[in-house]
């Protein structure tokens, strides 16, 4: 049997496994889904050597970055946002990159949360002649929307509490005359999940009206803080299940894909 899993810290509030070992039945495959979660992202070579079925994963927080140093190959969208959160892992390879994590493993990493968030936010986009966004965060979720909304053509600014570059803003950049020009306001922090289910971005909330549609890739729980704060003042809201879904059903395809390339 085929194994497919998650990686990530936390992981209990995924619904990964449901969905995917669902998909398994309808299609008669034999494998399953299971969720893993590891204290550090080098526990993946274990994870791998005491699995030898796992042949698919999918990455959540915080490893989508830390991930890449055992990756193979890259996928052009993985390398564009420099960020991995799908991978196949191809056993008894000899193009393995010996070193990287086990010699006979070819690792590929792809990003589908890019397809996600074109799944999530497209709908919306017909409201606005021309849509500008604000993107709260710069990891990497908030690139992958960033390289979505570069293919939906859609401007955007990045916001950071530590910015790197002169690109990015700062929480306190954003002010009326930023906002009145804004029609977006994208949350791809981890803020309202899990541990940190209490805290939101360090917005100034006043300035947020019924022009504005909020979204926060937060899935889990439905309704984030930063969501209810939004709402409060008027703005259409919207989590992030609809784009994980459209990321689950790219990282199938990813899978599906490159299983038969090598059967």
């Amino acid at each position: 049997m085929d194994k497919y899993g998650l990686i990530g810290n936390p992981v209990d509030h995924s619904f990964s496994a449901d969905y995917f070992n669902t998909k398994f039945a309808e299609n008669g495959i034999d494998a399953r889904y299971d969720a893993y979660q590891l204290n550090d992202i080098d526990k993946l070579v274990n994870l791998l050597n005491d699995n030898p079925d796992l042949i698919g994963l999918n990455v959540t927080s915080p490893f989508k970055q830390q991930v890449m140093k055992y990756v193979d190959v890259l996928s052009p969208d993985a390398e564009a946002v420099q960020a991995v959160n799908t991978v196949y892992i191809r056993r008894n390879s000899t193009s393995a990159n010996h070193g990287c994590i086990l010699n006979g493993v070819t690792v590929f990493g792809h990003n589908t949360d890019i397809e996600g968030f074109r799944t999530l936010v497209t709908p919306y986009l017909e409201t606005y002649a021309n849509p500008r966004a604000l993107i709260l965060g710069s990891g990497g979720a908030a690139r992958a929307v960033a390289a979505a909304l570069v293919q939906l053509k859609v401007d955007y600014r990045m916001v950071s509490r530590s910015p790197q570059s002169d690109a990015v803003l700062s929480y306190s950049d954003i002010d009326d005359n930023l906002m009145s020009n804004i029609d977006f306001i994208i949350d791809a922090t981890p803020l309202g999940m899990g541990t940190l289910s209490d805290e939101k971005p360090p917005l100034d909330y006043s300035l947020i009206s019924g022009k504005h549609t909020c979204i926060d890739l937060v899935y889990n729980p439905a309704e984030t803080l930063f969501m209810r704060e939004c709402a409060a003042r008027g703005a259409r809201v919207c989590n992030g299940l609809r784009m994980l879904i459209g990321q689950a059903e790219a990282s199938w395809r990813f899978w599906c894909d490159m299983y038969r390339h090598e059967r």
